[in-house]
């Protein structure tokens, strides 16, 4: 885990004031909540520091615009520690769960080429 100081850092560089561990908020015309953009972005670390401090319910939490959860980002992104994380901690129905479109994690990861993520979600039960 990363500590506090690199975590908030980390926040401020994309965007997020000191306050919005939980905040929804537009980065280049789409909604993020830091919880999805720690995902999409493969900070495993900062991650598991949001979970500790006041975000653990955002693992499950979909866009308000897309629909995509923090598990279909980090899927679509190849971030296969990410995902085995988020699975762990409470994410594990959104292997199956669609966006918005109806487009699935599997279907992100296998867009993109991402063999190791498919391979996992494929042993895990998607």
């Amino acid at each position: 885990m990363v500590d506090d100081a690199t975590a908030r850092a980390w926040l401020a560089e994309v965007g997020f004031a000191e306050g919005d561990l939980r905040s929804e908020i537009t980065i280049n015309e789409k909604m993020k909540c830091p919880m999805a953009w720690a995902c999409q972005s493969g900070e495993l670390g900062v991650c598991k520091w949001l979970h500790k401090n006041g975000a653990a319910e955002d693992v499950t939490k979909a866009n308000t615009t897309t629909g995509a959860t923090p598990m279909y980002l980090a899927c679509q992104e190849g971030h296969l520690s990410v995902c085995k994380w988020l699975f762990e901690v409470g994410a594990a129905v959104d292997i199956t769960e669609a966006n918005n479109d109806g487009y699935t994690p599997m279907w992100a990861a296998c867009q993109e080429g991402h063999l190791s993520v498919c391979k996992w979600l494929y042993e895990v039960g998607a």
